[in-house]
């Protein structure tokens, strides 16, 4: 093969590659989470939440939770939740969530410290190969109980 028709066929294969991934889709034309927040709270009480999120078209999925406490400069897992759920574009959330809806049936029993909550939805769409969406809260911290 001469240097023309080596430039063809790699030009060729790129074109296939960016064709095909395209009737794969984005992660963001099923599930879009725009925020995860978690209040502070009092040892023994499940802290509220505040989760701002759209399912854009029904799909099966996967959901994972890890609460991880600060230790240092970084954090450690503590308490995971995990589940499967068939979404819907109707679905709604509760009125007033808290950490132990977000990660039922597991009830997160937080000492007093700093934590952060990151969830992983794991999208199983017919057809299409699974895709995830990540998101992490914002630090909150669990107070001693008088």
């Amino acid at each position: 093969m001469n240097g023309r028709n080596w430039w063809v066929a790699i030009i060729a294969g790129w074109v296939g590659i960016i064709i095909v991934s395209s009737f794969y889709g984005d992660p963001d034309d099923w599930l879009v989470v725009g925020e995860v927040h978690v209040a502070d709270s009092v040892e023994g009480q499940s802290p509220s939440m505040r989760v701002r999120r759209s399912i854009k078209q029904s799909f099966r999925g996967n959901w994972l939770v890890d609460v991880n406490r600060r230790e240092g400069p970084g954090f450690v897992a503590v308490c995971t939740g995990s589940g499967q759920n068939i979404y819907e574009p109707t679905d709604q959330l509760p009125i007033n969530p808290d950490l132990n809806w977000w990660t039922y049936p597991v009830k997160c029993h937080l000492a007093p410290g700093c934590y952060e909550v990151d969830t992983v939805w794991t999208i199983r769409p017919p057809n299409v190969p699974p895709m995830e969406v990540r998101a992490a809260s914002n630090e909150f911290c669990i107070k001693p109980r008088n």
